[in-house]
């Protein structure tokens, strides 16, 4: 991944362990894309082909912002397969008392419609688990009343807190999401959450 002088700026401000976590992100995002990919585009139609030359139809085309977490082998742990986290309380070491804008807060307002969450393997050249999320439908089951993802959503009683004491997230469970949450994942597929109804 190729940066720019502004974005050089930015990396070279974060503090040493948010450096790291993005240095081994990066490292990782030619494999999270190539995941990403076929997910987002399919084959045209003949009839589309035929009349218009197009043989590839990008899917989610509106432009689709893609936010993505990679996290280190060794944090996989079995009861974390079926999960992905969300950011949904950040405030500033400084000023501990301000809130920051949140990784949940964002795909509500809409900034970003996917998320792709994965764990490394063991050679951090690929990844053993992931999940690639539409933020979109996510939300959306937020906004109905009385589902999992609301009560996981609203609830600060639920949210588990970083060791920084800063930050807290939210574990959502993939087989208690309806699978149009889900878009794919290598721990289940949409007709093994087809149960899960609105």
């Amino acid at each position: 991944m190729s940066f720019t002088r502004a974005d050089r700026a930015i990396i070279n401000d974060m503090s040493p362990a948010v450096r790291a976590d993005f240095e081994f992100g990066n490292n990782l995002f030619s494999a999270a894309a190539q995941i990403i990919g076929p997910h987002l585009i399919k084959p045209a139609p003949m009839q589309l082909d035929c009349a218009n030359g197009t043989d590839f139809v990008v899917l989610h085309a509106d432009g689709v912002n893609i936010a993505y977490r990679a996290r280190k082998h060794h944090q996989l742990k079995p009861q974390y397969r079926n999960e992905f986290t969300i950011r949904t309380e950040r405030r500033p070491a400084n000023n501990p008392s301000v809130r920051l804008p949140t990784e949940l807060g964002k795909a509500i307002a809409g900034k970003v419609q996917l998320s792709f969450y994965g764990f490394a393997n063991a050679d951090n050249t690929g990844f053993d688990c992931w999940h690639l999320i539409d933020l979109r439908e996510l939300t959306a089951e937020i906004a109905r009343p009385n589902t999992y993802a609301r009560k996981l959503a609203t609830d600060p009683g639920l949210w588990i807190s970083n060791p920084d004491g800063l930050t807290k997230f939210a574990a959502f469970d993939i087989r208690k999401l309806p699978a149009d949450v889900v878009i794919a994942s290598t721990e289940t597929t949409n007709e093994e959450r087809n149960h899960v109804t609105h």
